[in-house]
């Protein structure tokens, strides 16, 4: 019973950590998504108020590009840590837990 207890206490605890783990990448890649987006927003609503000289708008295009640029640039950082993280090797396997608790306390009789 001590080990399956400590199996588990392992096996929540790895748990928790990955899950906190995606909790901060996502709240990461949030932000680093969002900052480029609300950039290109605040540019559209700055160039569609009113008619602009043909200098400003040229202006406004290129910032609209340098900040999709960003934008890609994150999106296939994202893209390379999805692939290289699902190459990593996991140990997964099905059990049932019932046989393993019975298998423990067998030898305690």
């Amino acid at each position: 019973m001590g080990r399956l207890r400590d199996t588990l206490n392992n096996l929540f605890t790895r748990l928790e950590v990955q899950i906190n783990q995606i909790s901060q990448f996502t709240d990461k890649a949030s932000h680093q998504l969002m900052t480029p987006l609300t950039a290109l927003k605040t540019e559209l609503k700055y160039i569609l108020k009113r008619e602009r000289k043909p200098e400003e708008y040229k202006n406004t295009l290129n910032m609209l590009n340098v900040q999709t640029d960003k934008l890609i640039s994150i999106i296939k950082s994202l893209l390379v840590i999805a692939k290289y993280s699902g190459n990593t090797e996991s140990h997964k396997s099905v059990f049932k837990l019932s046989q393993v608790i019975n298998d423990q306390i067998k030898p305690a009789f």
